[in-house]
């Protein structure tokens, strides 16, 4: 199941996952700058951008510090599509990611 999480509302949104994860994959959780994410109009476009991505499991947009925090499948999803998503709506992460250590 993933979840897709805004400041504007949650919505949960179910299927079906028919296939195995590789050996080794492991969920990741990144935080990425965005530094345009300044409304609520904008943080739709990143997060839904980013929920895109296939392998990613979810998405939360922070906009008073431009953030997003992104959870993902390692095994489905990279850092690098994730980033190329954002560019596609014209709204690039900026700097490094920073990983987030899992509980």
């Amino acid at each position: 199941m993933k979840r897709y999480t805004t400041r504007i509302g949650c919505a949960v949104i179910g299927g079906i996952f028919l296939g195995a994860t590789g050996a080794g994959a492991a969920e990741r959780t990144v935080r990425l700058k965005v530094p345009e994410m300044v409304c609520a109009t904008r943080a739709l476009a990143v997060t839904s951008a980013a929920s895109s991505v296939p392998g990613v499991i979810s998405v939360r947009d922070d906009t008073e510090t431009t953030t997003l925090t992104v959870v993902f499948d390692d095994a489905q999803a990279s850092v690098g599509a994730i980033k190329d998503a954002l560019v596609k709506v014209n709204l690039p992460a900026d700097g490094e990611p920073e990983f987030v250590p899992q509980r």
